[in-house]
Parts: structure tokens; sequence; C-alpha cells
């Protein structure tokens, strides 16, 4: 299936429901690459290994096209890796008007689409990723780069002129990639979408269902206007980089609990009504993970510095009920102390 998606008066077509294996080789959708003068694929090992030869054979000694392999790490949208990509561009010789296709998860999008913005010589971005919150980040027009500690330093917005969804590729990512999915989705529901939620709830611990069933209903959540809290989820997990304690906690889990802290702070100041403990409990049964605080880190501390780095703000975002976001003000360190002894206490 194909559809127009328009975002802040970008437009990208979105095509999912689709083999990408058929599109390459029976339907020639990706004809239009061999009109650029070059090509550059930027991906993962596990998609090089599986669509070299294919795209190969797509081009059949028409054109020239280069192959970038992103090392498999979970911040590979560092400004390092931006910065080899942009030496490698230089000598292969690329010649302006070079397409990019980026394959691979949210990582590789944040980064490829800040390389074709900023590169003089990459124009046209295709975008293929591996996973749901690939295709998260591509609907959600963000690009980061990262610094060393993990830490958002730049970030700007940008469609990929294609985003190409094929399911069954996440066959390609590791088994646990799935919890990460299932977590970005959760919170994607959760803001913008309690049709959403409901349908997620039905997941239980001893199933990891294919994601086809939710994708219309995701694109139809990015297509709706909403705040962003993206800032405000950043400044949490940053909170917990000032303390030695946070290497106790892996960096996935300081991001999951910073959502769930916020969440918990929403509900809480908006008293909406919520079983926030058994989501919870559910959370830990579907995702397998402890999401527990350290009992060596200090409450206050951490207070402190989460609201230390919310202070850089200059408003804040809460939920004023599921699925509808609206305008708030920052976290007080009150607020913060009591919403951590409160999680604490689940």
């Amino acid at each position: 299936m194909r559809r127009d998606f328009i975002k802040e008066n970008q437009t990208s077509e979105v095509v999912y429901a689709e083999s990408l294996n058929r599109l390459i080789s029976h339907n020639h959708y990706f004809s239009f690459l061999k009109q650029a003068p070059s090509v550059l694929f930027i991906s993962t090992q596990a998609f090089y290994e599986n669509y070299y030869d294919r795209f190969g054979f797509l081009f059949n000694g028409e054109g020239t096209f280069n192959w970038y392999i992103c090392p498999d790490t979970s911040n590979l949208n560092n400004i390092n890796t931006y910065q080899r990509i942009l030496t490698y561009i230089e000598e292969m010789k690329l010649p302006t008007g070079t397409a990019l296709v980026a394959a691979g998860s949210d990582k590789i999008h944040y980064l490829c689409s800040i390389l074709e913005q900023s590169s003089i010589y990459l124009k046209g971005y295709t975008y293929i990723p591996t996973s749901m919150s690939g295709f998260l980040a591509g609907l959600s027009g963000k690009c980061k780069l990262v610094n060393e500690q993990n830490i958002v330093t730049s970030e700007c917005f940008t469609l990929p002129e294609i985003l190409i969804y094929d399911t069954m590729l996440s066959e390609l990512e590791a088994p646990d990639k799935w919890t990460e999915d299932f977590f970005q989705l959760l919170k994607l529901s959760l803001y913008s979408n309690n049709d959403l939620f409901e349908l997620l709830s039905a997941i239980s611990f001893h199933e990891q269902r294919p994601w086809t069933p939710y994708v219309e209903q995701v694109i139809d959540c990015f297509e709706k206007e909403t705040l962003e809290n993206d800032l405000m989820i950043g400044s949490l997990k940053k909170g917990f980089y000032q303390l030695t304690e946070s290497h106790y906690i892996t960096l996935q889990e300081k991001e999951q609990i910073s959502f769930l802290l916020y969440f918990l702070w929403c509900l809480k100041k908006e008293t909406i009504p919520f079983d926030f403990p058994l989501m919870v409990k559910w959370l830990k049964e579907v995702m397998g993970s402890s999401l527990s605080l350290p009992k060596v880190m200090n409450t206050y501390e951490l207070a402190e510095s989460i609201t230390m780095e919310l202070g850089r703000l200059d408003k804040g975002v809460s939920l004023s009920q599921i699925g509808v976001m609206k305008e708030s003000p920052l976290p007080t360190m009150e607020e913060m102390y009591h919403v951590i002894e409160s999680y604490r206490e689940i």
C-alpha cells in the first residue's frame, strides 16, 4: 500500500504491507535510483548480507552504487560515525546528486537524515526501517546526533522522501529488539491514541506479535498535531548521568524508567484515573525488565539532578488524559521527589 504522509509542510511516500523483495524484483519500484549519478547505501551488517546481491542485480551494471556498513552499536548516530561517513564520501569521490538509501534501526535514520541534510553531495533520501522503532523514527521526522555519553547534541526535522516498511525485516534484528519496539509503541499510544493503547494491552508475556496490524494506526497518530515531550524525557534521562550510581542500570533501563517517571508525574499532576502499578507489573512480564531504581541511588539527589536538567527548558508538556497532551509548568523539585518515592513503592 502507498500513502502520502504530510508533516510540517514536508511530504513522504510511505509504502507498507508490501514485501521489499517483491518491490526490488517484480515491481521495478527502485528503478528511480538508476537515474541518479550514484547511490550510497548505508545499513547494518545483517541488511547488507541479505540485500547486497539483490540491489546489485537491480543495477545490473547501470549506474554506480557504494555501500557503507554501520557498526552494530546502540548509539551509532554519534558524531564520530557521522564524521567517518563524511570522510568516506570524500574518499569515494561521490558526485553531487548521489541518492541516499538507509536501512536499519531508528539510529540509522537519525544519522542518515542529518547526513542528507548536511552533505553537499547527497540528494534524495529513502529509508527502509528494519524495526517498528525505525518506522516510528522515520514518521517523526526527527534526526539527532549524540555524543560519546549518548546525550543529544544536535537535532533537526526532515522526512525521508520515501519510507518503506516491510515488517518481515524485523528478522534481521536481534531478538530483544522487539522489546524496544514494544516500549516505543506503548509510549506513542499513551501520548496520542488511547485506542492503540487498548490494542497493545492485549499483548501478553508469551507472545511477540508482528507489528503489521498496528501500522495504519501508527501513521494516523503521527498525522495528528500533537505536542512533543522528547525534551522532557531526555532531561529526565540526563538527570541519571549526574549520579555515580547510574552505572547500576543500563542505557535502555534509563530510557524506560525516565518515561515511567514522567508518565507517573502526569498522572499525579492531572489526577488521571489509571492503574499505574498494574501497568508496570504488565511491562515487567512482557519485557522481562526489572524497571527498578537501584536502592543505592538517593531519591533526593536524583530529584535534584532531574529538576536541574528540566530547568534548562523553557516550558513543559503533560498529559491531560490518556492520548491527549497539553502545555504545562515544569515539575518542581518537590513533585519529582514524591514521584520517585511513589515509583519506588510499586
